[in-house]
């Protein structure tokens, strides 16, 4: 069994795949006929969103590393309930322009109708954001399971048990920060 630690070891370890998406979208008027509670009937406008085109790219780097800080205080507790973000950096001025310069190319390709959303993001294989994390395999109490939540539901005390598993874990956050550079 894989501990956190190693988890943790291998995602660093992974490349970052940089994402670009695009939308594009404009508003149509539909017209409808509404029937009311008195039988009368009368036509009202609405307005739809029609998507027309979508695209999605990947920014090509030359080199990447992991920049996170070190995991540490998850022996604090018994079980810890980890909440896990990621991001990317630029190493360098340059490679930061030639990010802005290469993802404002996509959009204006991609533009091809009145409205355009565009969303950036990162990926890291295998990354997940919540986990809950034991000190050591087998650190979790029985009470702390499946079974005894769904018995605490039907007991009507799910509030309780969710007020005894919060007492039991710590909280902790991390961050995966993947710096890439041209």
């Amino acid at each position: 069994q894989e501990t956190i630690y190693k988890y943790v070891e291998r995602l660093h370890s992974y490349p970052p795949t940089i994402w670009w998406r695009v939308e594009c979208y404009h508003y149509e008027t539909r017209y409808r006929t509404v029937t009311d509670s008195n039988g009368n009937t009368r036509t009202e406008s609405y307005q739809e969103k029609v998507v027309t085109h979508t695209a999605s790219a990947n920014y090509q780097y030359n080199s990447w590393c992991d920049v996170s800080v070190q995991m540490t205080g998850l022996d604090e507790y018994n079980l810890t309930k980890l909440k896990n973000y990621k991001t990317f950096t630029f190493a360098n001025a340059q490679t930061e322009n030639d990010y802005n310069y290469k993802a404002q190319l996509f959009r204006q390709a991609n533009d091809r109708d009145v409205y355009q959303n565009f969303w950036y993001g990162v990926e890291i294989q295998d990354f997940k954001d919540k986990l809950l994390v034991e000190v050591q395999p087998g650190a979790r109490s029985s009470t702390i399971s499946v079974n005894c939540y769904v018995m605490s539901s039907l007991a009507l005390c799910s509030v309780c048990f969710r007020m005894y598993f919060a007492s039991v874990c710590g909280r902790k956050k991390y961050v995966f920060n993947k710096q890439v550079s041209i």
